[in-house]
Formats: C-alpha cells, structure tokens, sequence
C-alpha cells in the first residue's frame, strides 16, 4: 500500500517559488514560474494571489482563483 503524504506547510517565496514541508517531515522547495504562465494559474502572476495560497482537505494546495496543485505530483517532480 502507497501511503499519500499531504502538504501540511506552505510558505511563498520569491520569484514564484513555495517552500513545502509534509506531514512526515519531508520539505521541498517548487518553482512554479512555468506553471502559471496560461489559463487560471496565468492570473497568479498577481504576488498578492500567489502568495495567498491555502492547503486543502486533501493537502494539496490551492488559491482562492480556483487552481490547485496535487501534493503527489509536486513531491516528485
């Protein structure tokens, strides 16, 4: 059985960038300036948004805009 570990801490950083830190302790800085460059993550060019990021239910993040952003996929990447 694959345990799914969730974001449990998100801080903004510069330039588009989000220090993550998991449930089991494991911490990973994402560069998301190639995420956000179309569609609703374009609108995350505003620092204000950007920097307003949640943690859902499921420990994924996500903004106020409606994008969001697996935690699996952002650990192994």
């Amino acid at each position: 059985m694959n345990i799914i570990h969730k974001i449990s801490e998100a801080i903004p950083l510069e330039e588009y960038k989000i220090k993550i830190i998991y449930d089991d302790g494991f911490t990973k800085v994402v560069d998301l300036k190639n995420k956000i460059k179309k569609g609703i993550a374009k609108e995350l060019e505003n620092k204000e948004l950007f920097n307003n990021v949640k943690i859902g239910s499921g420990g994924e993040l996500y903004w106020d805009n409606g994008f969001d952003l697996c935690p699996v996929a952002l650990r192994t990447e």
